[in-house]
């Protein structure tokens, strides 16, 4: 005789293994609302959902039936803000803790979020988002906050609130002196931050403060300026070492003319100073003319030679990324430029 298995008398660990062969949404649709044993067993798959990859065709399903059955246990949601196409109701989602919108987003449900992620803010709307996160006092309970722009985030004009709390912040400023504003007003609470900085500006702070800069909780920086020239070498040294000198995590990415940027002795300088740090990564995008009486092979030695110390060969062992662009111009061929593109790794 016969005998027929049904799919749910396999062991959870068939199911799972199938379940890796399908995306979230192929899961969600074949065993959501069938009984309690296969609602168990795919819970890992119900906590982060990408509602943008949810078909057409199943979105009355998933409003009406899979995301009431799996709203307790969802606390990430990824929404592409077409409400129209997808009218849902966010106050079902009573643990709910992140959620990513890809443009625009809705202010109505986020008072209890503990992280936001908005990408790409329209220019139009950047001054309300900064009032709303760092001058009122509405979302106590947000620590991560992701805010990308095209155009950059600026504090000027805006009455910021100390009492903020973020933990984590990755976020596009306008100018240099925004960099130092949202220093001073996350200096208590930030332990990573992630800087986007796409022009340039005086480095220092417009406004006077009593107490000098210190954030004795951070312990990742990143930052990154697009705009040539953006920071000097010894502006952002002195940063470092005066204001976030227990970081454990550096990391450097900028377009400059300043030969200090590509000098490992001064990076070995600054580095042995950070005696908590345990990695740093840079990438430097090194500009600079040169004459008819250059000589290239001499500047490339003297760089190779500074990044090849003891310190970091042997003490740290780290992997150093070097680009440069040469441009050759003298009084005979000023109109011939001659670009070329090094990436060196150095061991």
């Amino acid at each position: 005789m016969n005998c027929k298995s049904k799919l749910e008398d396999l062991p959870d660990e068939l199911l799972l293994i199938i379940c890796h062969y399908l995306n979230i949404i192929e899961i969600l649709n074949s065993f959501s609302c069938l009984n309690n044993r296969l609602s168990k067993t795919i819970n890992e798959f119900t906590i982060k959902i990408d509602l943008n990859i949810i078909p057409l065709k199943l979105i009355n399903r998933f409003l009406n039936e899979i995301l009431p059955n799996i709203s307790m246990n969802i606390r990430s949601l990824i929404f592409n803000d077409n409400f129209e196409y997808f009218p849902i109701k966010f106050e079902m989602f009573n643990n709910l803790e992140s959620i990513h919108f890809l443009n625009l987003f809705s202010e109505n449900f986020l008072l209890n979020i503990k992280e936001i992620k908005i990408d790409l803010v329209p220019v139009n709307i950047q001054i309300d988002l900064l009032k709303r996160f760092f001058s009122s006092n509405q979302y106590t309970k947000l620590k991560n906050l992701e805010l990308i722009s095209f155009h950059g985030f600026t504090f000027s004009n805006i009455e910021l609130n100390n009492s903020i709390q973020i933990e984590n912040l990755t976020i596009t400023l306008k100018n240099n002196v925004d960099l130092f504003e949202l220093l001073y007003l996350l200096s208590s609470s930030i332990e990573q931050l992630y800087i986007h900085i796409l022009y340039n500006g005086p480095f220092k702070s417009i406004k006077s403060y009593s107490l000098p800069l210190k954030l004795l909780k951070l312990r990742y920086f990143h930052l990154k300026t697009t705009f040539e020239d953006s920071i000097k070498f010894k502006q952002i040294e002195k940063l470092i070492i005066d204001s976030f000198y227990l970081i454990e995590y550096l990391s450097i990415e900028t377009l400059t003319r300043d030969q200090d940027y590509i000098d490992g002795y001064q990076w070995e300088n600054l580095l042995k100073k950070l005696i908590y740090l345990k990695n740093f990564s840079f990438s430097i995008r090194y500009r600079f003319k040169i004459d008819e009486n250059y000589h290239q092979e001499i500047s490339e030695n003297y760089l190779l030679n500074s990044f090849s110390t003891d310190f970091w060969l042997i003490q740290r062992k780290w992997f150093i990324q070097f680009y440069s662009t040469y441009s050759i111009i003298n009084e005979n061929y000023s109109n011939n430029f001659i670009k070329r593109k090094n990436y060196e790794k150095l061991y």
